[in-house]
């Protein structure tokens, strides 16, 4: 699932390239990672609900790209990398998936892709939102299906030391290219959130690896994972691997709660990166993926909520983020509450003792502060699992502090833009554009420094954009340079 250097990378595999001519991710993004790494071979029937997504024209031995996970006989959920290049969605005509063990195996059930959908909020540059949906043209009758963990499952489930599993036709080799006939196990322990976005190292069987930071990883929509085996190896999924599954438990027990996503080095020194499922309830369960048991029966009596977050127009610094709180009337404590703008998930958290609701660092079952961002806010209690409660929603505009760009530029060599960076966080993405067409970026070290970004002696219209490792932008100043 990771690339080889230490940049993120989602999980795209060169064969999509090569058998369609379909331009891998672009060399900005991270480098693809897909593939299981000192993984074992599965016992008898273990992972029959993993499918492996192959282009029409390569069939499975030659066009296998990526996995997915079989949800219904007629649903597979996947990354949504896999299926997307430069802004474009796969055509799904040019898609097959297949059900076996074997890539070659005569006895390979294969059929074709009717449908591909991607989650609105993916984004290619930081591979948030990592997940998509293919609905097939005909049923798989007769293959193992998963549901995805439940709203009330998850907190059990992805918590810091529970185990995992994984499986692909990924990369088997940290320095070349070595990709199975026959998917691979990957045995994996889950990290806490602190490892995964909070930069905390964590130690499995004696091994201890380096956490991932908040540039790198949102731990409300991703999950890490690794494992380490009775050799002191690393286990790990890499390229090829992408798009298949992370389950907790097993036969009926078994639960979809990830989807393998991106990672900085596969088997290295950091942990491999899955879509957190549980935070797309919602918009997996109106595209008719199952969703599994233990859910929480809908709240009786008459349940309101009422949303608090900034008023219309409010200044947001801080390195462009917010609270959002809510009041309830007649939820239970621990009810699942999802935070949603403009429709999409944004992040999720269980309600209060006292009957709050809190999406900021002072949140209870995962809460986090949320990136500003102008729009439709709501929070819905008990999610797709059980039901909407009446909610509030509240339309926010925010009026994003503006950075500074300080001094004039300098001819001599190219033009020379300092940008004064304030209290935004390290691995903050700084871009300036001259005419809309990208001209330079930079990346902040250390809170406070100034950024220098050297273009081109170039006329044009310029423009200095920053943005979070979410993508959202905070807050752009432009301004028109005239060359004697």
């Amino acid at each position: 699932m990771r690339g080889s250097t230490r940049l993120l990378t989602p999980l795209v595999a060169a064969a999509l390239v090569s058998s369609v001519g379909l331009a891998a991710p672009v060399s900005a993004q991270p480098d693809p990672q897909d593939r299981v790494i000192n993984g074992r071979a599965p016992t008898a029937g273990e992972f029959g609900s993993l499918v492996a997504l192959a282009t029409k024209a390569g069939g499975l031995a030659n066009g296998q790209f990526c996995g997915g996970t079989l949800v219904s006989s007629t649903v597979v959920v996947t990354a949504a990398h896999c299926l997307v290049d430069k802004g474009v969605v796969t055509a799904a005509s040019t898609l097959i998936v297949g059900s076996t063990v074997a890539l070659d195996s005569p006895g390979a059930r294969v059929v074709n892709v009717a449908k591909v959908t991607v989650n609105p909020g993916y984004n290619e540059t930081t591979t948030a939102n990592d997940v998509a949906v293919l609905t097939l043209a005909s049923p798989l009758n007769g293959i193992p299906t998963v549901p995805v963990v439940s709203a009330t499952e998850a907190p059990v489930r992805l918590a810091a030391g529970a185990p995992a599993a994984s499986a692909g036709w990924g990369n088997t080799s940290t320095t070349g290219e070595n990709y199975p006939n026959s998917f691979l196990v990957a045995d994996l322990v889950v990290f806490p959130n602190a490892s995964c976005g909070g930069g905390a190292p964590y130690t499995v069987a004696g091994v201890t690896f380096n956490g991932l930071g908040p540039q790198d990883a949102d731990p409300t929509i991703m999950v890490c994972a690794d494992g380490v085996n009775a050799a002191g190896q690393v286990i790990d999924t890499c390229q090829g691997d992408s798009g298949g599954p992370l389950l907790s438990g097993a036969g009926a027990d078994a639960r979809l709660v990830g989807v393998v996503s991106f990672g900085v080095a596969c088997a290295g020194d950091t942990p491999g990166v899955y879509t957190r499922l549980s935070a797309y309830l919602n918009w997996l369960s109106g595209l008719g993926v199952p969703i599994g048991g233990g859910t929480t029966p809908p709240p009786t009596g008459e349940a309101t909520v009422v949303i608090t977050s900034p008023a219309d127009g409010s200044a947001i610094s801080s390195g462009g983020l917010f609270g959002v709180s809510a009041t309830t009337t007649g939820v239970a404590a621990g009810t699942p509450a999802f935070l949603t703008l403009n429709g999409s998930a944004k992040a999720s958290t269980t309600v209060q003792a006292n009957g709050n609701v809190r999406f900021d660092n002072t949140a209870v079952g995962g809460g986090s502060w949320i990136p500003a961002e102008a729009g439709d806010y709501a929070v819905r209690i008990c999610g797709s699992t059980c039901g909407p409660v009446q909610a509030t929603s509240e339309t926010v505009s925010l009026d994003i502090v503006p950075f500074q760009i300080v001094g004039d530029p300098a001819f001599t060599a190219g033009l020379r833009f300092t940008v004064a960076t304030g209290n935004w966080a390290p691995g903050t993405r700084i871009y300036v554009t001259r005419n809309g067409v990208a001209a330079g970026s930079g990346r902040v070290v250390r809170t406070g420094e100034r950024i220098v970004i050297q273009t081109q002696d170039r006329a044009g219209t310029y423009q200095v954009r920053v943005s979070s490792h979410q993508g959202y932008v905070y807050g752009n100043q432009a301004g028109v340079v005239t060359l004697n």
